[in-house]
Formats: structure tokens, C-alpha cells, sequence
């Protein structure tokens, strides 16, 4: 199932995965987890980079994180689970933040878990939505 910006509530309804048991990986974390129903971790994305009609998001802000000084370490961690995962299926959670002028962002709530295909890692990440899990 592919979000749909018409219907994607009712998708999200039926999701096979209890998005009520998603948590992120540790306090502060980029990285979620779905205890007992999916194995791996799975990235924490932003809704509001999702683009609809081609059904790719990228992400905007990872390079100026990286060009800049802040944290480098955890903005590099991101970008490499993304490189050792290039051009590979991997589950990611889809997420709605609680402000968008707020950083770095909080989760109002979680969207669903979407199986993609990492298109690139640099200088800003882009994947391509298959379908919901």
C-alpha cells in the first residue's frame, strides 16, 4: 500500500503493524523500534518530505547538519546506515512532527512503517515508497 494523500488515514487504520507500539531506539535517537513485530531498526522520517505524486522523499536538512558543527557524529551515524543500505528494501517509519519550524523535530504521531528502496545517501537521502507494512 503507498501513502495516498486522499486516503492515507483509513491505510494507516489498517496497517499491519501497532503503530502504538513504536518507540524510538533510545532517548534522542533517529531510529525507532517495533518490538516483536519487525526485527531491525528502522529510520524515523519526516511526513512532511514526502512527496506524494512520485512517491519519494528527501530528506532537507542532513547536509547542513553535516556541513556544520553540530553533532556531527549522529548526523554521520544517519547517513551511513543509509550508505550500507543503498539500493536495498529496509522498513522505515513514517512520522508527523508536533511543529515544523521546531528542531530538531518531536513526534505528534506515528504515520505507519513503509517498506522503500534507498535511492541515495548524499548529499541529502532519497528513497522511493513500495508499499505499507
Amino acid at each position: 500500500m503507498i501513502l495516498d494523500v486522499n486516503t492515507y488515514k483509513y491505510k494507516i487504520m489498517s496497517s499491519y503493524i501497532n503503530i502504538n507500539l513504536i518507540r524510538f531506539e533510545y532517548r534522542g535517537s533517529w531510529f525507532a523500534e517495533a518490538p516483536g513485530q519487525i526485527k531491525e531498526k528502522m529510520p524515523v522520517m519526516w511526513e512532511n518530505e514526502y512527496d506524494r505524486k512520485t512517491h519519494i522523499l528527501e530528506t532537507t536538512w542532513l547536509s547542513k547538519g553535516l556541513d556544520g558543527d553540530k553533532k556531527l557524529g549522529k548526523y554521520q551515524k544517519f547517513q551511513d546506515f543509509f550508505k550500507d543500505h543503498i539500493n536495498t528494501e529496509i522498513p522505515i517509519v513514517m512520522a508527523m512532527a508536533k511543529d515544523l519550524n521546531k528542531h530538531p523535530a518531536e513526534v505528534k504521531q506515528y504515520q505507519g512503517v513503509y517498506k522503500v528502496l534507498v535511492l541515495s545517501y548524499k548529499p541529502e537521502i532519497r528513497i522511493r515508497f513500495l508499499s505499507q507494512i
